[in-house]
């Protein structure tokens, strides 16, 4: 975690200029669900430092939810990726009529420079070069951050905010849940038959054809230990799932609260709230936007990782864990598609054993 302003530069206290006497600023960040979480603490920091500002953020249609009501934001803006060739004129449209004096793009590609483009911000600052994903969106911008010195998404979130003034000390991940919404959240979950005295056990459940997912066979064997252990166990997912759902829960012999397809995103962002004030509760599952909302919430996480590295996408704080597969030269290999003579081998060396054991640390 950065900690610190590290002395200052010219660059650096030009960017600052620019942001405290920014009066329209649009932030850039489109996606994944779990990098959109890990910005949210830049969010925060504009707004400590250009307390002025009309702030909006630019971001795609499924993390949405959890930004529209961001207590630093005044508005947002929806690219839906799914039919961008309907929406992208009409994106573009808004965000031009925004009238930002400056554009921040933190996603460092070339959907995201066009986005920037499109803004006619006289001021737009980009990554460093070295960090664009897609160098072509580098041409966008004419101002630049600093290069990162982590690796960490979450890490280089907050030097970014550093690079343009900010000094606190943490970051903050307030969502703007409402305390109805948490209180709600709560009854749901006693709905469910879970009980306020007792441990729970979340398990984020991936879809069966993502390499990312633990096996469906690992799961059911840890939900069956589990309540032995003293455990409540939750299994939570979206409606991409609902394959998965059918492999885990077919033949019964579970003992678990099945709420699969139940939540949406916002609603989840709530359950772990009321689980995170009033259980004592772990939430486990493979890099996901779930496990890193979890996190963000002040749950304690167990990241199951393959090939995903967590030195780049790993949960944010202290409290968490992770386990992977030992002396398997391929992982982490950052694809999308296993090339493993045997499909996912890395999350199959992940053993129901090895998350039961940090259970009961």
């Amino acid at each position: 975690m950065v900690s610190g302003r590290k002395g200052t530069s010219a660059r650096t206290d030009a960017l600052e200029t620019l942001v405290r006497e920014a009066r329209r600023i649009l932030l850039i960040r489109l996606s994944s669900i779990g990098d959109v979480i890990k910005t949210i603490p830049f969010a925060h920091a504009l707004r400590e430092l250009a307390p002025r500002a009309e702030i909006r953020w630019l971001v795609q249609t499924e993390p949405r939810p959890l930004i529209e009501t961001l207590p630093p934001l005044d508005g947002v803006f929806e690219f839906d990726r799914r039919g961008w060739y309907r929406s992208l004129a009409a994106t573009l449209r808004q965000v031009r009529a925004f009238g930002a004096d400056l554009a921040i793009d933190l996603q460092g590609n070339a959907k995201s420079g066009l986005m920037m483009l499109a803004t006619r911000a006289p001021h737009r600052i980009g990554l460093h070069g070295a960090d664009y994903r897609e160098r072509l969106g580098a041409f966008a911008a004419n101002r630049h951050l600093p290069r990162f010195h982590s690796e960490h998404a979450g890490s280089r979130v907050l030097e970014a905010a550093r690079a343009l003034g900010w000094q606190g000390e943490g970051p903050r991940f307030d969502l703007g849940l409402s305390a109805a919404a948490i209180d709600r959240a709560a009854s749901d979950l006693r709905t469910l038959g879970l009980r306020l005295d007792r441990r729970v056990l979340c398990l984020n459940v991936g879809r069966t054809d993502d390499v990312r997912s633990w096996p469906i066979a690992h799961q059911r064997e840890l939900l069956r230990a589990a309540p032995a252990a003293g455990w409540q166990c939750l299994v939570q997912g979206g409606p991409a799932e609902s394959e998965a759902r059918s492999a885990l829960l077919e033949g019964g012999r579970l003992e678990v609260a099945d709420a699969l397809g139940r939540w949406s995103l916002r609603e989840l962002a709530a359950i772990y709230r009321a689980l995170c004030d009033q259980w004592q509760a772990v939430v486990a599952g493979p890099d996901s936007g779930p496990l890193h909302l979890a996190a963000a919430s002040g749950l304690r996480v167990i990241g199951l990782y393959g090939p995903q590295a967590p030195t780049r996408t790993g949960p944010l704080g202290d409290r968490h864990v992770v386990l992977g597969p030992a002396d398997l030269p391929c992982a982490p290999c950052f694809q999308r598609r296993c090339r493993h003579q045997v499909w996912r081998q890395c999350m199959a060396m992940i053993t129901p054993r090895a998350v039961l054991e940090q259970l009961t640390h």
